[in-house]
């Protein structure tokens, strides 16, 4: 190369050189860029990460409102494929207006005639549906509240309705069904117990929360259970949050003393307290259900049994 084209060429790349290339490293400021690097790099994990969460935390409630459609939609149209009127809450706070005999025995007159044919639209509905699933134990209902009024079922375990509904489907909402210890004769259970979901749109046992309201408590007394055999209605006295690993899920009570002592216990612990119940019937019913909180935490209702209208 010549020495005018070497002048050149340097004169050229002196022209085009950057501060940096001209000036001599400064330790100082390459540290400030090397830190500046780094935040960015944190600044862009951190965003990909909350992006992650976000995309995450939307499918899940995407995935729960779409589970509750599908609860809401399931039951609604159970109701309406029933052929009976559907939802029998109304029929069913006739009784509670009648409200207790006091004791176990038949009603007589209008009353009877009232029983006879809930009884036997009941049954209708409880032999229909064990016609598709053996596994139908009954059907509870409580009124005052808007939305429990399911069948009952019960399986060899205490995971299959879980998330199962009554035609074998999975679903999230699951069913309302008996402790596999439970007697398939409801009136061979000191204690029967009955699970169900709390669900966050009204569906399943989340009403039963409502009885942790002392207004609510008092008006609404009765939980009314339907088999094959007769109506079964049971007097509120109980209602508590308590711990899943609590006897209020015992069965099996050595004798009639074990069982009353028992009893007294579950009705110390309600928040409020109810008049004029007695335990001599020797059954209890045991409502249970989720706190949506504490995955051990659970919300109880408890009912004595008061009156059974057996089968004509």
């Amino acid at each position: 190369m010549s020495e005018n084209n070497q002048r050149d060429s340097f004169l050229y790349s002196l022209n085009h050189a950057t501060a940096d290339e001209i000036a001599p490293i400064n330790p100082e400021t390459q540290e400030k860029k090397k830190a500046a690097r780094i935040k960015d790099i944190i600044r862009y994990i951190v965003m990909g990460i909350c992006i992650c969460i976000f995309a995450v935390s939307a499918f899940y409630v995407g995935k729960t409102l779409y589970g509750y459609k599908q609860a809401s939609d399931f039951y609604n149209n159970m109701y309406a494929d029933l052929g009976d009127g559907g939802s029998a809450l109304a029929d069913s706070a006739l009784l509670s207006e009648l409200g207790s005999f006091g004791s176990i025995n038949k009603p007589k007159g209008e009353d009877s005639h009232t029983y006879n044919q809930l009884y036997e639209r009941m049954k209708s509905r409880i032999l229909t549906f064990r016609e598709t699933n053996e596994d139908v134990y009954g059907w509870i209902i409580i009124p005052g509240t808007e939305n429990i009024d399911y069948p009952i079922m019960q399986s060899s375990d205490n995971d299959y309705y879980l998330n199962r509904t009554y035609t074998r489907d999975h679903l999230p909402a699951g069913s309302i069904f008996a402790d596999f210890r439970c007697d398939k004769d409801i009136n061979g259970n000191y204690n029967f117990i009955v699970y169900g979901h709390n669900m966050q749109n009204g569906l399943m046992f989340s009403e039963l929360i409502k009885f942790l309201d002392e207004d609510f408590f008092n008006k609404n007394q009765y939980v009314y259970v339907y088999t094959d055999k007769g109506i079964y209605t049971y007097r509120i006295f109980s209602v508590y949050k308590t711990d899943y690993k609590y006897k209020y899920i015992e069965t099996g009570f050595p004798s009639t003393e074990e069982f009353l002592k028992w009893a007294q216990e579950m009705q110390s612990n309600s928040k409020f307290k109810r008049e004029g119940i007695s335990f001599e019937t020797n059954r209890v019913i045991t409502l249970s259900t989720c706190t949506n909180a504490l995955w051990s935490d659970r919300y109880c209702v408890q009912a004595v049994l008061v009156d059974a209208y057996n089968e004509p």
